[in-house]
């Protein structure tokens, strides 16, 4: 493909490059293979803006994604490739080539960012001598030349030509073009080393050209990857299964590192629709959902896996049979537990016991679940007899309430207050394990309680009237019935517990006092009137006259202040 040059200056300054802390040990360091990303990144994006800013420039971008990809390089998809040699790599970066271009029609996201930045690992390592090492000796100068690198890479600016991209149609031609006399270049370092010169030998000349030509490679497998058109090997998609394992990543992605599980569901969608949704895949879906520890996705991460035990044998099926069983005794666990605690609801047991027989249903041989199967009926037993218990005692709480209404309504109110004490007393007893019969008995006490304020309000009101009836006596000089009317009072209030309220206790004590005060006031005017009379006859007499006329009633002591108003008082 013919090639169109603008010239334009590309300088590393890494000091103002967002760079990670992750540190495996390549050929090129975390730094160079970031700073590698950034530059590709920066190559490309004016002809696929949308990829790295998918809401336009101002948007939210990907590319901190795509140097996270780098940073992690190959070994994160190293379960679906070999990397045993070199051959093997070149046929995982083609298949990786093959398989983003068919994916890019699901659009732009932050995983497809990040599987970008891993091949731009992948591509980086094969294009530096030593970036994949097989051999011990070859480790040992990959550490040298990584670290070496990585010490100067701040220093190294260049001026690079923005050329047309370039399409791949064959994968070995173009690893061979693109890295002349590499064989060579190999043998050279080794021997820089072995020498002494490290650094200081081939790559302190060759190190920049190979920065550059990465970046350059790195820009063409992504155009590649990117553009629309097939041709030659990029024709043939890859497999639905294929497929399928690249959105189990996506979905591990989304759950593990972005908490996203909205978007994770989108992709999971994706995934369903494929031809075939293997029970591995299904399972490792699941797995990524319980590790989100959300009680939402962990109630999806069991439904898949019970639709991948159904599709699964051997030791996938016993693993994830393993996995439901755990997951469901430690439900019934966690509820059995809540049902014995205050404000336990009553279908906990129940449900215990349902998560006990499913968990058994996978772990037919583990003892402690038949052990809290048996205990969870147990207590159902014992919870329903107790339950029980407590709706006789809130029923017979009513029947005592209904008795004492009757004592009130015939007038009997110190068998009124008696009765409804013994019913405060039954309501008190339901305790707090099951919550509507204990909102059952609160409301029964409170209206037993204000019944009993109401009665001891008639009473204190009924003292009142026999005061006020002993004070009308009085007036008209019936001493004796004035002094019986008052000394009712403490007949009347004596059926007011002393320890039912204290405002109405106070009261009592009031009306009983004024009483008393009364009865010596209706005493001394009852004397006083009958000295009076007495003294009329003996002047009548003295006078020689006929009987003498019955005096006006003789001038009473001073009136105690009325009492105080005893009725309508809350409880």
């Amino acid at each position: 493909m013919g090639k169109k040059t603008q010239r334009f200056v590309l300088t590393i300054g890494l000091t103002a490059i967002l760079l990670l802390s992750i540190s495996p040990a390549y050929a090129w360091g975390p730094r160079a293979r970031q700073a590698l990303t950034t530059m590709a990144i920066q190559m490309i994006q004016s002809e696929f803006p949308y990829v790295f800013r998918p809401a336009g420039s101002a948007g939210v971008g990907y590319e901190k994604e795509a140097i996270q990809g780098a940073t992690d390089s190959w070994q994160t998809i190293a379960e679906f490739y070999s990397f045993e040699n070199e051959k093997a790599v070149l046929t995982a970066i083609s298949s990786e080539i093959q398989l983003l271009r068919d994916i890019r029609k699901f659009g732009p996201t932050s995983y497809y960012a990040y599987r970008l930045g891993v091949l731009s690992a992948m591509v980086s390592e094969v294009m530096i001598p030593y970036g994949f090492a097989w051999t011990e000796e070859e480790k040992l100068l990959q550490k040298q030349v990584n670290e070496d690198i990585d010490k100067r890479l701040d220093n190294y600016a260049y001026q690079a030509s923005k050329t047309q991209r370039f399409f791949v149609t064959d994968i070995n031609k173009f690893f061979f073009e693109r890295r002349p006399y590499f064989l060579e270049n190999k043998k050279l370092i080794a021997n820089d080393y072995r020498l002494g010169k490290g650094y200081n030998g081939l790559l302190a000349k060759a190190g920049l050209d190979y920065f550059v030509r990465t970046v350059r490679t790195i820009s063409d497998i992504w155009y590649t990857v990117l553009r629309p058109e097939d041709e030659g090997i990029w024709v043939s998609p890859p497999s639905d299964r294929t497929r399928a394992w690249y959105f189990v990543k996506e979905i591990e992605y989304l759950l593990d590192v972005k908490k996203n599980m909205y978007q994770a569901d989108k992709i999971y969608e994706n995934f369903t629709k494929l031809s075939t949704n293997p029970p591995e895949a299904v399972n490792r879906i699941g797995d990524a959902f319980y590790r989100l520890n959300d009680p939402q996705a962990k109630s999806r991460a069991v439904q898949l896996w019970r639709s991948a035990y159904v599709n699964s044998v051997g030791e996938l099926r016993n693993s994830i049979a393993k996995k439901l069983g755990n997951y469901y005794f430690e439900e019934g666990q966690t509820k059995f537990t809540r049902a014995g605690q205050p404000g336990g609801k009553e279908e906990d047991l129940n449900d215990a016991l349902y998560s006990f027989q499913q968990a058994i249903e996978f772990d037919r041989d583990n003892k402690q679940i038949v052990d809290m199967i048996q205990a969870t009926y147990q207590e159902i037993k014992e919870r329903t007899e107790y339950r029980n218990m407590l709706v006789a005692i809130i029923s017979q709480a009513e029947k005592t309430q209904e008795e004492a209404e009757k004592y009130r309504l015939a007038g009997d109110y110190g068998n009124a207050i008696l009765t409804y004490r013994i019913a405060v007393s039954l309501y008190n007893s339901v305790d707090d394990r099951f919550k509507d019969l204990e909102n059952n008995a609160k409301s029964g006490l409170r209206r037993v309680k204000k019944s009993i304020s109401d009665v001891i309000n008639e009473i204190l009101d009924r003292a009142s009237d026999a005061i006020d009836q002993g004070d009308q006596h009085k007036e008209n000089n019936r001493f004796e019935e004035a002094i019986s009317s008052y000394a009712k009072v403490d007949s009347i209030v004596s059926v007011i517990p002393d320890d039912e309220n204290p405002s109405l206790t106070q009261q009592k004590q009031n009306v009983i006092e004024l009483s008393k005060k009364r009865i010596e006031e209706a005493k001394v005017a009852k004397v006083r009137y009958e000295q009076a009379i007495q003294e009329a006859q003996q002047k009548q007499a003295a006078q020689g006259g006929g009987a003498a006329p019955r005096p006006a009633a003789p001038a009473t002591a001073p009136t105690a202040p009325a009492a105080p108003a005893t009725g309508k008082t809350g409880g």
